[in-house]
Formats: C-alpha cells, structure tokens, sequence
C-alpha cells in the first residue's frame, strides 16, 4: 500500500525536486568524506585505503564509543563490556535443590506429621475422658447432671460402709466360731472349765482352812462371777447375732 502511495506521489510530482533531477541525485550519492570536513590522518598522508578498512574502521568506533551491536568484521577490534559482570561459572534463576536441603525437607516433614499426630491422639484422650468410660454419648444438660449426682452419692455410701466395717472383712464361721477344735466356741468351753476348775480348788482349799481363814473367795463371789460372765457372752452372741444373722 505504501509502494502504490509513492508510485501516485511520484507520478503527481510531490516528492522531492533532488529526485526528479539526475545531477542532484548524482551529487547526493557522492561519497561522506566529500560531505564533511574531518579528514583521517591515514587519508591525509596520501594513503591508499579501501573502503572495506574504512567501514571497518568506522564500525569499530562506533562500537567503543556508544557500544552499538553492530556485527563485527576481521579487522575490528574486539569487543569491550561496560559494567560489572558476573563470575564465571555462576549460574542464574532458580536451580535445583542439593541432597542436604531434600534431606533437611524430609526431616522436618516427619517431625510436622509426628506432631500432628500427638496432637490429634491427645485429643481423643480427652474426649474419652470426658465421656462416661468412653462408652456411648456423653450425657449433658439435667440427664448429665442427675447422673453426677447419682454417681457421687454411690461413692458417698460406699465410702460410709467401708468406715463402719473397719475395712476388715472377716468369715461368719470364723467370727461365731462354728466348727474346728481351735474355734471360737471351743476355745470359750476350755476357758470355763480352767475357771471352773481353779474355783473348785480354791473351794476346797478354803473348806479345809476353815471359815475364819479368809484365804480365797467365797461362794457367792464365785457365783457373781459366773453370772457376770455369762452375761457378757450373751450379750456379744446376740451383737454377732443381730449383725449377721
């Protein structure tokens, strides 16, 4: 489009003057070192130089000088960097990660995990806890409540019929003594015929003193005792009695 713009311009006579005149376009064309007025030294002197070692030439200033990407040619001079460069061998962007950074990785992913799990098994600890024995739904609101209370009057009684018996639990047969030479009622027989024999000999030992001896008790005293006795056995069989039956 812009090839046919300029066709039309230049059949219509708008371009330039210098364009339709062939001496001006001849002029135009003559060589840059006509066109201004420094002049090499090389030149100067009268030197034959190509116009290959001049373009050379100007092409390898212009490079020092605004540091233009020009293609070099065999005669410029190498290329020179402006600035600070980086070292050799130093690579740049993101780059793999060494063995140590992957095994530092895998360990404190394994530490995250063990962490998370201590955590997450503390936490059912507590909520089983929480429940009654970890069995069924905790109970809440009034039902819960009514349960507590129920619970520590149990714990409450419990602890009472621990006081009352002592803590020691003893057998029936061994508390009343049923059975057994060394029973309990054996051992009441052989302790009242030791008496009764002991009263029987101070008896006699004091009928042979005579009355006014007053060595040893009397018949009466004898007699007290024995009731005394009985009495009080009655009274520890009827207590055993009444408590177990």
């Amino acid at each position: 489009m812009e090839y046919l713009l300029r066709i039309k311009a230049w059949n219509k006579g708008k371009l330039p003057k210098e364009l339709y005149n062939a001496d001006e376009a001849a002029e135009s064309a003559q060589p840059a070192s006509s066109q201004t007025s420094y002049r090499w030294s090389f030149a100067d002197n009268g030197l034959k130089v190509s116009s290959a070692e001049l373009r050379a030439a100007r092409e390898a200033v212009s490079q020092a000088t605004y540091d233009l990407d020009a293609p070099p040619t065999a005669s410029a001079a190498p290329k020179r960097t402006q600035g600070p460069s980086l070292p050799p061998g130093r690579s740049m962007g993101p780059s793999l990660p060494s063995a140590s950074d992957l095994t530092l990785q895998r360990e404190e992913a394994a530490e995250l995990a063990r962490g998370e799990r201590r955590t997450a098994n503390k936490r059912a600890r507590e909520r089983i806890e929480d429940e009654d024995g970890g069995i069924g739904p905790k109970a809440v609101g009034r039902e819960g409540m009514m349960e507590k209370k129920r619970a520590r009057r149990e714990d409450d009684k419990a602890m009472r019929d621990r006081k009352e018996d002592g803590g020691l639990e003893v057998r029936e047969d061994v508390l009343m003594g049923a059975g057994g030479s060394d029973s309990f009622q054996a051992a009441i027989a052989r302790r009242d015929a030791a008496r009764a024999r002991w009263a029987e000999k101070k008896a006699t030992t004091g009928n042979g003193s005579g009355p006014s001896n007053g060595n040893g008790p009397s018949n009466d005293r004898l007699e007290a005792m024995k009731a005394r006795e009985a009495e009080t056995m009655a009274m520890f069989r009827n207590m055993a009695k009444e408590r177990f039956g």
